[in-house]
């Protein structure tokens, strides 16, 4: 696969990202823009800034990290907004994203080189 179809792929599930926490921040949230879902918007995107840059040193880790992260991202929005399993799920709203920085953004770049090693063999 080349280059550019990766980039697209990966933008294409950033946007999602971006669509599905402008959602859950502006709209699913308290209903007005105040600063907390300013800042849970900007805190919920970082991980999807760390993946668009660091895509041009590993293509298969960002592309891995991308399906990855924007996957947890949405189970965690349908835990909290479509199947609530307790009154406290709403935190995975705000311990998502440190999970997917230090936990699923490393393991899935680590995947992606190991796929890259794999394909350029």
């Amino acid at each position: 696969m080349h280059s550019h179809y990766i980039r697209k792929i990966v933008y294409v599930f950033c946007f999602g990202g971006l669509i599905l926490h402008l959602k859950t921040a502006f709209w699913e949230g308290s209903g007005s823009i105040d600063s907390f879902s300013i800042k849970l918007f900007t805190w919920s995107m970082l991980p999807y800034l760390i993946i668009v840059v660091s895509f041009k040193k590993a293509f298969y880790g960002a592309l891995c990290a991308a399906i990855v992260v924007f996957l947890f991202d949405l189970f965690m929005h349908l835990e909290v907004f479509v199947w609530p399993s307790s009154s406290t799920s709403a935190l995975g709203l705000l311990f998502m994203p440190m999970w997917n920085v230090i936990l699923f953004i490393p393991l899935s770049f680590l995947i992606g080189h190991f796929i890259n090693k794999r394909l350029s063999k």
